[in-house]
This record gives C-alpha cells, sequence and structure tokens, in this order.
C-alpha cells in the first residue's frame, strides 16, 4: 500500500514537472541566443533548441549584428504607396499591400522566404495583382529595401519608392551567439553526446535554465515539448 502511493506521488510529481516544462518551452524566449537555418536568422526557442540538440547537426559561432524580431515598412512616391509587416522570428509570416495609384494597380502579398536581414533587406512574395477589374493569383515578386529606397518589381512592373518608416528592421548592435543548422542527422544524438555540447557550450543553459534538466536522472521529462509529441 506505501508503495502504491509513493508511486503514485512520483507519477504526480513527474507529470506536474512535465507540464511546466511543456508551458516553459513555448513560452520562453531570450533575444541572446539566435538560430541559423538556410542562411535566416530566427531568435531561439527552448523547444527549437532542444530539437537542434537531439536531431541536427549543429555548429556555433558570434554574430554582432543581429535582426529584430518584427519589421515594419511604409514606402511611398508620387504614385506608389507601401505597407509591409514582417515577423522575422516567425519567418516567414508577413504580409503587406503595394498600390500604385496612377495605373490601379495593386498587389496584396505574403512573404515566403527572407532572402536578407541587415543594412539591405531583402525577401520574395507572393500574392494576389489586381489591376482594373482584372484579377491574378500567386504572382511572384521581389522586394529590397537598401539606403532609404523601397525596391518592387513584379511582373513587368519596377517600382522605386522612398522609405518613409522603418521599424524594427535595422540590425541590433549585440553579441550574439548562433546556432546554425546544418541540416537533420540520420541518427539522432544520445543523452551523453547532448550533455557533451551543453558543457562545451555553456551559454545555452545560460539562457534556458530548464535544459539543465538534461543531466538529471528524469532528463527524459525535457522531451515532453511540444516539438518532441507526436
Amino acid at each position: 500500500m506505501k508503495k502504491a502511493i509513493m508511486w503514485t506521488i512520483c507519477f504526480g510529481v513527474l507529470l506536474i514537472w512535465t507540464l511546466y516544462i511543456a508551458s516553459a518551452s513555448s513560452s520562453m524566449n531570450n533575444g541572446k541566443i539566435y538560430v541559423e537555418s538556410e542562411g535566416v536568422l530566427k531568435q531561439a526557442t527552448q523547444s527549437k533548441v532542444l530539437e537542434l540538440l537531439f536531431k541536427h547537426d549543429i555548429s556555433f559561432t558570434e554574430k554582432s549584428m543581429l535582426p529584430e524580431s518584427k519589421c515594419s515598412i511604409r514606402a511611398r512616391s508620387d504614385d506608389a504607396k507601401a505597407n509591409i509587416n514582417i515577423k522575422i522570428q516567425e519567418y516567414p509570416t508577413g504580409k503587406g499591400t503595394i498600390t500604385l495609384t496612377d495605373s490601379r494597380t495593386s498587389y496584396k502579398l505574403d512573404v515566403i522566404k527572407i532572402l536578407n536581414t541587415g543594412n539591405v533587406l531583402s525577401f520574395e512574395t507572393e500574392g494576389t495583382l489586381s489591376y482594373n477589374r482584372d484579377r491574378r493569383y500567386n504572382v511572384p515578386a521581389s522586394i529590397t529595401v537598401e539606403n532609404g529606397k523601397l525596391h518592387f518589381t513584379v511582373d513587368q512592373i519596377n517600382v522605386e519608392l522612398d522609405v518613409i518608416s522603418l521599424n524594427g528592421c535595422d540590425v541590433v548592435e549585440e553579441m550574439s551567439y548562433v546556432m546554425i543548422d546544418n541540416g537533420e542527422l540520420d541518427e539522432g544524438r544520445s543523452i551523453e553526446e547532448v550533455r557533451d555540447i551543453l558543457d562545451d557550450y555553456d551559454f545555452i543553459t545560460d539562457e534556458f535554465e530548464h535544459i539543465t534538466s538534461l543531466y538529471k536522472d528524469y532528463w527524459w521529462a525535457v522531451l515532453a515539448t511540444p516539438v518532441f509529441v507526436s
């Protein structure tokens, strides 16, 4: 009877810990560690770091210029205006509208790929191109923001606009750690191999303290984060 009560208490404690870890992993997001995947930088989350540690080939570096998590662009010319919002942290989400008033043309866009961030911001989009009553869907376009100008190319249209507002699209002048995702491993790492990485790069546990649970006997409880739940 006592053993049954003891096991019930143990499982109860582990269940509470598991739920706590899962909640922390989804909400925790520190700006000092970034993940670079296919040339795009995003702020690291605990669940993403765990995924990389166990399942991906990774390397590490430091960078002093990194993108902020959100980017808002407003641009205008005599015959055109643009409003674009991008969430770099949640890449590739982003939406916007570019309107050419002289030709009654509008382009309602979704950002599908960020090509570059920093002093030159460039990305590819796909959207609905409307001209008078004609409307075409899934039309690709490219946009570049550089030196106070927004360059927009879609179909046979090439437009240059003056940037009047640029918020959150500049680089952050601070030294930050970057985990570079080099692709998924054929075979995942063992807990011993993961602990070796954490020993070499202790900034990970400095930023995500719950990952220190991987050093404990019940380390598997941390794997209850959403990325490992099928």
